[in-house]
């Protein structure tokens, strides 16, 4: 007689997802034989040993490998395509618009391969289909220190490139599943808009947005959060699925429901509210465990919550096999895990001494005592959950985002409390808008009350000793001067001095994957905004950046409140941070070895790259010169200023219509290095050959930024040393005169 096979123990499906990930993780390159290795290591043994969750694991690893595989093919060959052409046309859906995140539009192709798009026209919805022509992003590696690597982000989410979009031709609808996700992003959105139109305040409103619908503040809003660990409440996740759920049972047993009756509101609530947040993915992996959950019960089957768990990330990562190397799948389900097996052991430890005493028994207990003995087992059991989830997630958060907040186990208690407030108060308020505006209105002032309260707790919390650290490392130009490299022509520099200096800070649309990644990696600020002139490319990232620091001055060029610069005032005048405007032959003080001269300004008649500021930055000592996109008109009003304009250091541009660098100009400033900016596109923003030829016969050191990427800047009294990001080289200037390289 065969010997039967063994019966599965508690976690059946613990093997097959544990061969799944390794075998995901393996899937690239030639890495399969280390596949067929592992396959073969755990089908052997489920056969030897007769136990079928090993004979399964095998079989489901192979059939993802095979899928992923494919999929990666499939991405490879269109990175291909867009890497060897600029300019491209697509036809396909749009399956995924988003307010926030890196990825602000999703577009699948008729192949299946998806794209990321940019400057997607507003009036275009997903489930669309359309017909698109667009420029491709670069993918080279960065060129800047911390800066986003959008490339390796894209492929993580199985997408194979960026697509700035110019033009777009509708072609009709999608298939029924991309109609409905465009109906829930329509909701989403409305219900965006009914929040904005019921609540006046616009930081309360942001507050709701993001507990509600997972819409990111402004960053300075989020700040007190991000230092008390409580972030996770404005990410549409498992934790807002809980609270819904826990909101849907109240109601069923408020309307005395039975619990099977009770477990089907639950999933229908649920899924409404996935529906109506935009089918986040997060949301659909907490509705798909909840679904894996309530089917047992309703299906009368023996289940537990772990094995659930491991069922959704199955189901999920069959949907989507990339979704394994985002951070909301690695926070949800290994949270989720250590919760289920953490919290019990602590519970046990600490809940004997919050409990009653067990002999006396409850009929004897009176109201107060029973009022009393529940708050503390509820307040109790929330703490423990809270301190379970903080200990699974606090070394994802301290590798992804370098913030380690002990804190954490009590704030997020008190978030939890609030956003369940706001999130029922919303639910309350949602029916009622299609009755009554003003009844809405008022049930909104709810969640805007519980919304304010989270205000100040966050605030509160976040200025007690001890309860934040900010982690990660140190920035390679800490206390120092970095010059960026950015693309097309653009400028940024960012001077750590006095809470941070940015000047310029690069094109609107690249500054959150070039310059504001890069200061958010290494923790760095801007206390100060200095604008050198009319150009999208220069400047139009300071429209970002007044949302993502605590900007506290700006400094332009004019007051004429035109363009670019006239935008970027008026926002600061909003919000209500002082605009300077510069005036030729002022020093603004930095700290005692710091100031910043203006030697021109540039209020001349002309384009916008002679309509310029000129800068000298004074560093213990020495002097660096700053001419961002000045030509041959600027230099020869400098050369007429009675100022000295001769520097150790020149940090230039490129004029696009005059030539940069007159022989006259370089003698008079007679710099002993210069960081110049070079673009291969536009053509006009290269470094002439036989400019650069000439440069380096003077004994000049020119380091060219298409070489070297971002060049970091240290000084003291005695040396002044420069960097390039990408070779590594160094050049020191002595203060003796000698130069060592």
């Amino acid at each position: 007689m065969t010997e039967a096979f063994h019966p599965p123990g508690r976690f059946p499906l613990l093997p097959p997802l544990v061969a799944v990930i390794i075998s995901l993780i393996l899937c690239k390159g030639e890495q399969w034989l280390a596949i067929a290795l592992l396959t073969s290591l755990i089908l052997v043994g489920g056969l030897w040993t007769r136990r079928l969750p090993l004979i399964v694991a095998a079989v489901l690893a192979i059939l993802f490998t095979c899928h992923h595989a494919r999929r990666l093919n499939s991405l490879e060959l269109l990175r291909s395509e867009l890497a060897n052409e600029v300019k491209h046309e697509f036809s396909g859906i749009i399956t995924r618009r988003s307010a926030s995140g890196l990825v602000k539009a999703e577009f699948r192709l008729e192949g299946g391969e998806r794209l990321a798009l940019y400057h997607l026209p507003e009036h275009i919805r997903a489930g669309e289909r359309v017909r698109i022509t667009g420029f491709s992003l670069s993918d080279e590696r960065p060129r800047n220190p911390g800066q986003w690597d959008l490339a390796a982000q894209l492929t993580k989410q199985g997408l194979a490139g960026g697509l700035v979009v110019e033009t777009v031709e509708r072609l009709g609808l999608g298939s029924p599943v991309d109609r409905l996700r465009g109906g829930s992003e329509w909701m989403r959105d409305e219900l965006s808009q009914l929040i904005n139109e019921s609540v006046t305040n616009e930081a309360n409103a942001a507050i709701i947005r993001g507990v509600v619908l997972g819409e990111k503040g402004e960053k300075e809003l989020m700040l007190d959060f991000r230092k008390t660990g409580t972030m996770h409440v404005f990410a549409v996740s498992g934790l807002h699925v809980g609270l819904v759920a826990a909101f849907a049972l109240a109601l069923g047993r408020i309307v005395r429901l039975n619990r099977t009756t009770s477990l089907w509101l639950m999933l229908v609530i649920i899924f409404a509210y996935v529906l109506i947040t935009g089918m986040r993915p997060p949301a659909t992996r907490a509705a798909l465990m909840a679904t894996f959950l309530a089917g047992g019960f309703l299906l009368r089957r023996q289940t537990t919550v772990l094995n659930s768990l491991f069922a959704a990330a199955l189901v999920v990562l069959a949907l989507d096999s990339f979704q394994l190397w985002q951070l909301g799948f690695q926070l949800s389900f290994w949270v989720v895990s250590i919760i289920l097996v953490l919290e019990p052991k602590i519970w046990s430890g600490v809940g004997r001494f919050l409990l009653e005493d067990p002999y006396l028994p409850k009929p004897l207990w009176s109201r107060t005592r029973t009022i009393i003995a529940h708050s503390k087992e509820k307040l109790g059991r929330m703490t423990t959950v809270s301190l379970a989830a903080w200990i699974g997630s606090a070394p994802l958060t301290l590798y992804y985002f370098a913030w380690f907040t002990p804190i954490a186990t009590l704030s997020s208690v008190v978030m939890v409390v609030l956003a369940f407030a706001i999130i029922c108060t919303a639910f309350v308020a949602l029916p009622f808008s299609l009755i009554s505006k003003p009844l809405s209105e008022a049930v909104f002032q709810g969640s805007a009350a519980s919304a304010h309260l989270a205000r100040l707790s966050a605030a509160e919390m976040a200025s007690w000793p001890g309860a934040w650290m900010r982690g990660g490392r140190r920035a390679p130009w800490s206390d120092g001067l970095i010059v960026f490299d950015v693309p097309f022509g653009g400028a940024a520099a960012h001077w750590d001095q006095a809470g941070g200096i940015l000047i310029d800070g690069g094109s609107e649309r690249g500054f959150p994957f070039e310059i504001g990644s890069s200061l958010e990696t290494y923790g760095m600020t801007a206390d100060s905004l200095i604008a050198t002139h009319e150009d999208e490319q220069h400047v139009g990232g300071f429209v970002a950046a007044l949302e993502h620091f605590p900007v506290r001055q700006v400094l332009v060029p004019d007051d004429s409140g035109k363009g670019i610069i006239g935008e970027i005032s008026n926002i600061a005048k909003d919000r209500e941070i002082p605009v300077v405007t510069a005036a030729p032959n002022t020093t603004f003080p930095v700290n005692d070895d710091c100031n910043i001269e203006v030697l021109s300004t540039g209020k001349v008649l002309g384009r916008a790259d002679d309509r310029v500021l000129v800068l000298m930055l004074h560093w213990h000592g020495w002097r660096i010169l700053m001419t961002s996109d000045a030509g041959r008109g600027t230099e020869e009003r400098l050369l007429k200023n009675p100022k000295s304009i001769s520097a150790d250091l020149w940090i230039m541009g490129r004029h696009l219509y005059e030539p940069t660098g007159s022989d006259e100009f370089v003698n008079r400033v007679n710099p002993r290095a210069i960081i110049a900016s070079h673009q291969g596109f536009p053509s006009d923003e290269r470094i002439p050959a036989g400019w650069r030829e000439w440069v380096v016969r003077k004994g000049i050191n020119l380091l060219s930024q298409d070489e070297h990427g971002a060049v970091m800047i240290k000084a003291s009294p005695e040396r002044l040393q420069l960097e390039g990001y990408l070779t590594g080289e160094s050049v020191i200037l002595e203060r003796s005169g000698s130069e060592s390289p």
